[in-house]
């Protein structure tokens, strides 16, 4: 990931801040410095809640990787940093940002005045069907592909594969087959995180959900997040292991559900 002063390719992204540092003290200085600043005036600025464009989809996809950099399941899915970083962007394009146009879901950003984005958040309207369901996976192959090699994606997939086949015959037997929005993923710039950012960008489609009587479904792969999902509504159905790992496939009940509860 390059330096956001000068733009070298050497630099990298530490593991447990999840913040950029570069190839020289000055722009670590700058980029670290007048990032909390802007973190810590978030909670008072505007900001904007809008679709993504197309040109947004390389910026909203370094936020998701950088938001899930630490996350546990990635971390045991791929534990080379540098590999985990490649993998996170390719999964944020390919699983989610680019197949959100046939998959129903809108993909959103949470900008702020000056244009940056905060936060991203995909949802699916799923069941997605065979041919949909294809389309995204070879999506995501593609991008695998294009971002860490053949090699790396083929060997990485075979890690992947029997853990998401078990998650989806789970989220089966959670949701049936009946129409539910899906959650495919909601990610803050760690810098921002605990501010309202992911509560803002995930506002729009719970209440569309709820004006729609529709029940919304997503799958937890960090622990730490159970208390936030909770608090949107959502309660925890099953657990299921991803690489060794404990994933909460979590429910909103409709809103005709609540009213007879």
């Amino acid at each position: 990931l390059p330096c956001p002063g000068c733009r070298s390719p050497r630099a990298y992204e530490t593991s447990t801040a999840a913040v950029f540092t570069s190839c020289c003290n000055f722009h670590f200085f700058v980029v670290v410095v007048f990032s909390s600043m802007s973190a810590s005036k978030s909670a008072v600025a505007e900001r904007e809640i809008a679709a993504g464009k197309p040109e947004q989809f390389q910026e909203a996809a370094t936020v998701i990787a950088r938001a899930f950099f630490t996350d546990p399941v990635m971390s045991a899915a791929e534990p080379d940093p540098w590999r985990r970083r490649m993998f996170l962007h390719a999964l944020a394009l390919g699983q989610y940002i680019i197949p959100a146009k046939w998959n129903g879901g809108p993909f959103r950003v949470c900008n702020s005045p000056r244009g940056d984005c905060w936060g991203a958040t995909v949802w699916e309207v799923a069941p997605l069907g065979f041919a949909r369901e294809f389309l995204t996976s070879l999506c995501l192959f593609v991008c695998l592909a294009w971002f860490m090699g053949l090699f790396s994606a083929l060997r990485l997939l075979r890690v992947v594969v029997p853990s998401v086949l078990q998650v989806y015959r789970l989220e089966k037997e959670v949701m049936g087959t009946k129409p539910f929005l899906k959650l495919g993923i909601v990610a803050t710039d760690p810098l921002l995180q605990g501010q309202g950012v992911g509560s803002q960008v995930l506002a729009p489609e719970l209440a569309y959900a709820d004006a729609h009587d529709l029940p919304c479904y997503l799958e937890n792969s960090n622990p730490k997040n159970l208390q936030f999902y909770q608090g949107k509504g959502f309660v925890v159905k099953k657990e299921a292991q991803f690489c060794g790992q404990s994933v909460f496939l979590m429910r909103r009940a409709s809103e005709s559900e609540r009213r007879t509860m």
